[in-house]
This record gives C-alpha cells, sequence and structure tokens, in this order.
C-alpha cells in the first residue's frame, strides 16, 4: 500500500495525471441541493483541463441524458458520463464511482482521493446513501446552482458534448 502511493507521488511530481487526461466528462447533479451545488463549484475550481461539464437532472438535457443512458432519475445520486478520447463508447458511473472517478481527473492532490474505490462500492455507497438522505436537512435547498466565478457559471451552462 506504501509503495502505491509512494509510485503516485512519483508520477505526479513527474507530471502525470492519476487518470487520463483526454475525456469528457458529465456530471449529472440535483441543481436543488446545496451541498450538490457546492461540490460543482469545487470540481469546477479544479478541473484547470476543462474535462467536466455539468447538467442538472431537473433539466430538460439531463433528463435525456439520463434516459438515453438508462441511468436512475433519482435526485440523490450523482450520475456521471465518460466518454474517453478516441472512443465512441460512454461508460457510466453513480454515486461514490461516480464522485472518485470525477476526482480522479482533477488536478492537485485531490485525485489522490480516486484511490478510495478499491474500498467495496457496497461500503462506499451506504456512506454515500446516508449522506444523500440528511442533505436537504444539513445543507438546506436552493432554486438553483450559485457560482460565483464566471467561469464556473459558463462551464455549468455551456451546452452538453454528445454523447
Amino acid at each position: 500500500e506504501l509503495q502505491f502511493l509512494y509510485f503516485i507521488e512519483r508520477k505526479r511530481r513527474e507530471g502525470v495525471q492519476i487518470m487520463a487526461s483526454k475525456a469528457q466528462l458529465v456530471l449529472l447533479v440535483d441543481g436543488d441541493c446545496t451541498m450538490c451545488c457546492g461540490c460543482v463549484k469545487f470540481i469546477a475550481e479544479r478541473d484547470v483541463n476543462d474535462l467536466v461539464y455539468f447538467e442538472t437532472q431537473q433539466s430538460e438535457a439531463g433528463q435525456d441524458l439520463l434516459k438515453k443512458y438508462k441511468m436512475p432519475m433519482d435526485l440523490s445520486t450523482v450520475v456521471l458520463l465518460e466518454k474517453k478520447e478516441g472512443s465512441t463508447e460512454v461508460s457510466t458511473a453513480t454515486k461514490s464511482t461516480a464522485i472518485l472517478k470525477t476526482l480522479g481527473y482533477l488536478k492537485g492532490p485531490w485525485c489522490y482521493l480516486s484511490v478510495l474505490s478499491f474500498i467495496p462500492s457496497i461500503v462506499r455507497d451506504t456512506c454515500y446513501d446516508a449522506v444523500a438522505y440528511t442533505r436537504y436537512t444539513v445543507f438546506g435547498k436552493q432554486k438553483e446552482c450559485a457560482l460565483p466565478s464566471s467561469d464556473a457559471r459558463r462551464r455549468i451552462k455551456r451546452a452538453v458534448p454528445n454523447f
């Protein structure tokens, strides 16, 4: 385990990203959830390669993507659509797996959190579900994602690529 972390740190110092940098990601979130919108802001500020697109599940585009990829129309579940460069296939992930995969594309120390995917998804998703269940109570609701930076606002409103 320590060797693995040493390997990751050495690769980071060499300028190698943990995940492939040539991909397009669409993260579908609950646009009414303050915590979800905070996560969008967090990711947008750290996605220096502009790989992640954001869409709310309540939007028409979000609903279309969920239907097209037969993903749950469940506001308590974040959904990730991932298309690697040169591929026409789109892979999907939900809940904790979606979050960890997304973190793997970020610069800085956040990409290291993707190694937590070694924890069985049933354990990770149980924790995810507990947070999702209480998110409105703890963090509240809002009418729309309020992203303070113009770059983040531009990226949440930009057209989702063809998937």
